[in-house]
Parts: structure tokens; sequence; C-alpha cells
């Protein structure tokens, strides 16, 4: 042992203070206050990394690129971003063509009141109703538009706007039910996860 130097492993009472080497050739010992600075300093990180781990745990998974889970994530995400660009032009060009057969829709219905004892109560819903499904397939189709960019870009919007689209478009059967039931599976946590 002449030439080496002996090394001493000393743990302090605090299961959190990292472990400190001494060396028995130099006489240096760690001093109670050398100790409770770094249980300070570990505490603090500990406590910094937990607030990060928790503020993104989902965005932090889909970054990381070692985690099959996330690459997973992140290709539904992709999936789910086209789909919703496709999905939204769909709707824009419905909403396009409801404005344009207007009229040969208006002309339709109301030949089916001919025995109908108050036809112009029932031809003002059908316009109210009209109106209403052109509106709606104007809001879907510019917000799956922009939700889809977003989960492509990885925007930290795309989620929300895409939940909303998905909860909005669950009453267009079948591909708005069909894209809906897909987006809140891949974006909605499962329930065990909550309850963590």
């Amino acid at each position: 042992m002449g030439h080496r130097k002996a090394i001493e492993i000393a743990r302090a009472d605090n299961s959190h203070a990292p472990d400190v080497r001494v060396e028995a050739s130099s006489g240096w010992a760690p001093n109670a206050k050398t100790t409770r600075d770094k249980d300070s300093r570990i505490r603090s990180q500990g406590i910094r990394q937990q607030a990060l781990a928790s503020l993104s745990a989902d965005e932090e998974r889909v970054m990381s690129s070692n985690d099959p889970a996330a690459q997973s994530l992140n290709v539904h995400l992709r999936t789910l971003g086209g789909l919703w660009i496709v999905y939204g032009v769909i709707r824009l060009a419905l909403a396009t063509l409801l404005i344009l057969y207007s009229g040969t829709a208006t002309v339709m219905f109301g030949a089916l009141l001919n025995r109908a004892p108050d036809p112009f109560t029932l031809m003002g819903v059908f316009h109210l109703l009209y109106i209403v499904m052109i509106a709606s397939s104007v809001v879907c189709g510019i917000l799956g538009i922009i939700a889809g960019l977003a989960l492509i870009g990885g925007q930290g919007s795309g989620r929300m706007l895409a939940l909303i689209a998905g909860f909005l478009s669950l009453s267009n059967i079948p591909l708005g039910t069909t894209l809906g039931i897909y987006t809140l599976v891949v974006l909605l946590p499962p329930a065990g996860a909550q309850s963590r």
C-alpha cells in the first residue's frame, strides 16, 4: 500500500447524501457543513427533476427515440395528424357541396311537404338545420386540418385541438365516428394511468 492511497467510503446518516470518498493519506474528512450543503443540493435537484418529469411525461416519452412505446405513440400521432387533415378536407368539400346544392335540397324537401298541415314552419326548420349542418361541416373541417397540422408538427396544442375535433366529429357516421374514437383512444390517458 506504499504507493497506493487507501480510499474509505463514508456514508452520511441521510439517505440522500452522496458517497463521500476520503483519502486516508491526506487526512481530509468531511465535516457536517459540507455534508449538509451537498444534501440540500441533492434534494433541490431531486425536487426539480420530479417537477420537470411531472409537467410533461407524455411529451418527454414521445421525444425519447429509444423507448419503443414512445416510438409507437409518435407513429400514432403522425398517423392521426394525417387522418385529421384528410378528414378536414372531406368536411370542407362536404360544406361546399351543401352550399352548391342548397336549392336542390330545398326543392326536394319541399316536395315532401305536399300534405303537411303547415309546410312553411317545417321548411323554416329545414333551412335552420341545413345552415347548422353547413356551419358544423366548416368548423369541423377547419379544426380537423389545424389539429392535423399541429399533431404532425409536434405542437403541444395539437392534442387538445384533436380531442375537441374528435368529440365534435363523433356524430358524423361513419368517418367522423371512427376517427373520433381512434383520437380518443390514442390521446386520452388510460384509466389506470390516472389513478397513479
